[in-house]
């Protein structure tokens, strides 16, 4: 009886271990993970490379700062090339989620309306940068958007051209993709509006280097401006062949018509060109934050940002802000990113909003004497 009675006794033991063990052992398994793995989709090749590779740059450089410091989960970037092609994002982003088990994606450029549902579907973050499309950020609540939007910056414009200057007639010549789109809609809504009227509205694709038909439609409208969306080389063409066929009214546009690049192609045919873009200028910087990053970059790679390069940094950046202290699961990243209100990064004071867009400054400025000069 009492070697059946120790035998019973070292059962109970024995069970209360293994529920123990695996008790340890389902708690293991549902923490948060210790890896942060962030998928990237961007352009590395392609007509948009150069914006992928700006964006890669700023990226690096803060993600380079963030491993320097100790205390903080661990984080693994993997890159994948979009070509700047839908298709070949979405290919990306499966990739990326069945292979490499990422908890975040971002997105830059092209491919985020593709995206939203399938990381609406999967319940993990979608953060977009160096997208203008309208309406990203709301098709799902897994997607974020942090860039100059067709929804600010279009208005602006339009506010601008119809109240301030009292342009009348319009003409609009956009790249027919989902930023030329949404500009060209929101830009024509706010017009219309306001009492203006658009009177030529052209699309073109990207293989296009010849604008002077489409220019020559436009000019027999007689606008009082054009209004111009694109970017890559043919934002540089289009004001020289405008000037070339004799419209000489007065040009409109958004921020990357200001790249060095393309004011040197365009040479004089820009001069007092308007257009929208960041408050920030890489090469005056007024704050600290935006100081540090400039001589940050510029000592990294022998050259200073211009532009793109700051979006890819405080990507990064509000990454890590979400990240420091919290769950760093899907559900958790997205939390933090929601919670970011009044941040001063390179960009300027930046907040997220409830539907995911991230707001900072933006202003019209123009081309005077072949430099960016504040608009009188």
């Amino acid at each position: 009886m009492r070697q059946n009675g120790v035998s019973l006794r070292m059962a109970k033991v024995l069970v209360m271990l293994v529920v123990i063990i695996s008790a340890l052992f389902h708690f293991g398994c549902t923490q948060p993970p210790q890896e942060l793995k962030i998928g990237i989709i961007l352009p590395q090749t392609g007509y948009s490379a150069f914006v992928g590779d700006a964006v890669r740059k700023g990226i690096d450089l803060a993600y380079e700062q963030y491993s320097d410091q100790s205390g903080l989960p661990e984080i693994t970037l993997i890159y994948e090339d979009s070509a700047g092609d839908v298709k070949q994002a979405v290919s990306a982003y499966h990739k990326l989620t069945s292979i490499d088990k990422v908890s975040a994606i971002i997105c830059v450029s092209t491919g985020a309306k593709a995206l939203a549902p399938l990381a609406d579907r999967d319940n993990i973050v979608l953060f977009c940068t160096a997208v203008s499309a309208s309406d990203i950020a709301g098709l799902s609540p897994w997607c974020f958007r942090f860039f100059i939007s067709a929804d600010v910056d279009a208005r602006m414009m339009a506010e601008y051209a119809v109240e301030r200057k009292g342009y009348k007639k319009l003409g609009v010549l956009y790249i027919n993709d989902e930023m030329g789109l949404s500009y060209n809609n929101v830009f024509s809504d706010n017009v219309n509006r306001l009492g203006g009227e658009i009177v030529a509205s052209e699309g073109f694709g990207f293989e296009v280097t010849d604008f002077k038909p489409i220019l020559l439609k436009i000019a027999e409208t007689q606008p009082d401006a054009v209004y111009i969306q694109a970017y890559d080389t043919s934002i540089g063409r289009i004001p020289v062949q405008m000037r070339e066929i004799g419209l000489n009214v007065p040009i409109l546009s958004v921020g990357t018509i200001s790249q060095p690049e393309i004011m040197a192609q365009a040479g004089d045919t820009l001069e007092e060109t308007v257009y929208t873009t960041c408050a920030f200028n890489t090469f005056a910087p007024e704050t600290p934050e935006l100081k540090a990053f400039v001589d940050s970059f510029t000592t990294k790679y022998s050259a200073p940002p211009i532009f793109f390069e700051v979006f890819g940094y405080d990507t990064f950046m509000m990454f890590k802000t979400a990240v420091e202290g919290n769950d760093i699961s899907p559900e958790g990243i997205r939390t933090g990113l929601l919670a970011i209100k009044d941040i001063p990064l390179a960009a300027g004071v930046v907040s997220v909003g409830e539907d995911g867009e991230v707001s900072f400054p933006v202003i019209l400025k123009q081309i005077k004497n072949g430099q960016w000069a504040p608009l009188e």
